[in-house]
C-alpha cells in the first residue's frame, strides 16, 4: 500500500496521475499499473494499492518505483516499494519521498510513503 498525503486540505477536488516502473522487482513480481487518484474536497490521504505476486523463488528484496504526478502538485513524486521474499516478512522499507514546497495557493506539496509489502500480498498506497 502507498499512502499519498497533501500537505493542506484542498477546497475543491485534486486528481494526481501514478504509474508503477520496474527495478530490481520485474512485472514477474508485481502488477503493473497506471490510473488516477482523486482527493475529494476536505481529503488530505489517498491510497494506491498494488498487488505482488508470489513465487517459490528465494531472492533478495527486490523493488519497484511508483511515479506521482498532476497538474495540482508542486512537484511529480516518486515512491519506492520494497517487496520482502515471502520467507523473509522482517525486511522494511524506511524511506519517504516528498514532493517539492507548494508554488501558489492551488499547488499542493504531496508526500508519498515508501512501503514493504510481502510477496503475494496487494499493498495500498496514500496519495
Amino acid at each position: 500500500m502507498v499512502e499519498l498525503t497533501l500537505d493542506k486540505v484542498p477546497t475543491s477536488a485534486v486528481t494526481v496521475n501514478y504509474f508503477t516502473k520496474a527495478g530490481t522487482a520485474s512485472t514477474a513480481d508485481f502488477e503493473a499499473q497506471a490510473g488516477t487518484v482523486t482527493f475529494a474536497i476536505g481529503q488530505t490521504k489517498a491510497f494506491i494499492t498494488i498487488k505482488t505476486i508470489d513465487d517459490a523463488a528465494v531472492e533478495a528484496n527486490e523493488t519497484f518505483t511508483v511515479e506521482i504526478s498532476g497538474a495540482s502538485i508542486a512537484a511529480s513524486v516518486s515512491a519506492t516499494v520494497t517487496i520482502s521474499d515471502a520467507a523473509d516478512v522482517a525486511a522494511k522499507a524506511a524511506a519517504d519521498a516528498a514532493a517539492a514546497e507548494a508554488a501558489a495557493s492551488k499547488t499542493f506539496e504531496l508526500t508519498a510513503s515508501t512501503p514493504s509489502v510481502v510477496e503475494g500480498d496487494a499493498g495500498t498506497t496514500s496519495l
